[in-house]
């Protein structure tokens, strides 16, 4: 059983352990903003946001950092205990300042890419650095959009980038949320995540259980090998 926070909601699936994160999110979750692209992690269609616990100091505790990754390639196995936001996650009751960024500058045609855009300049709010116009583009360099022609998502970026120079760094999720970058859940994540529990050994024959990493080319050439194999995850692995 794997358990984790998907968006404001806590998962527990029995699906394979090999199963990539993104069927997972469309087919068991239904929740079809993540995109099927190239399922080779190049075109950032897939783009989620991957929370996990990291301690700070023995005086500050831990707290949850984030970065983004391509669904496509991301195996079950390593969710276990972690909070995965797509772009339904970042939804409240007004558009968030990286949406209406987008939207002001004409960011979308077709709208496939859009939400992996999203996502990822939304995971600019919750770094650790302040934020330059440069580091909003790099942001958002595993994103391709066939459709504008990018000058109208890098003027979105640039808004973004210039809206975050006032971010504080130290508790960039805290100030994200009062200032209307993200929902107010993310505060309560640490605290559930706290309460997930470790994973027991997923085999008792241990060395029959390859450990699995990324999935970068394994994903790409053999799919259905590995969503079928009795994996382990080299980052919940006890041993």
């Amino acid at each position: 059983m794997t358990e984790f926070i998907l968006n404001d909601r806590t998962i527990r699936t029995d699906a394979p352990l090999g199963t990539v994160l993104l069927d997972v999110i469309r087919y068991h979750e239904h929740l079809p903003g993540t995109k099927i692209g190239c399922r080779e992690g190049d075109c950032g269609a897939c783009t989620v946001l991957v929370g996990e616990l990291k301690p700070l100091d023995s005086a500050r505790g831990d707290q949850v950092e984030y970065r983004s990754m391509t669904s496509c390639l991301l195996a079950l196995a390593n969710v276990q205990g972690k909070h995965i936001v797509t772009v339904e996650g970042l939804n409240m009751d007004k558009l968030s300042p990286v949406q209406h960024a987008m939207v002001d500058e004409s960011g979308t045609q077709c709208g496939f890419c859009t939400p992996g855009f999203v996502v990822s300049l939304s995971g600019c709010c919750l770094s650790h650095e302040s934020v330059t116009e440069d580091l909003a583009i790099r942001a958002i360099d595993g994103n391709i959009c066939r459709c504008t022609g990018y000058k109208s998502i890098e003027r979105a970026a640039s808004i973004i980038a210039e809206k975050l120079t006032r971010k504080d760094v130290s508790d960039p999720l805290k100030w994200s949320v009062a200032n209307g970058f993200l929902p107010s859940y993310f505060t309560e994540i640490a605290t559930r995540l706290r309460a997930i529990t470790h994973p027991t050994p997923l085999v008792r024959a241990r060395d029959l259980a390859p450990l699995l990493g990324g999935g970068t080319d394994l994903y790409v050439q053999k799919h259905d090998t590995m969503h079928h194999s009795p994996i382990r995850s080299v980052f919940n692995d006890e041993a």
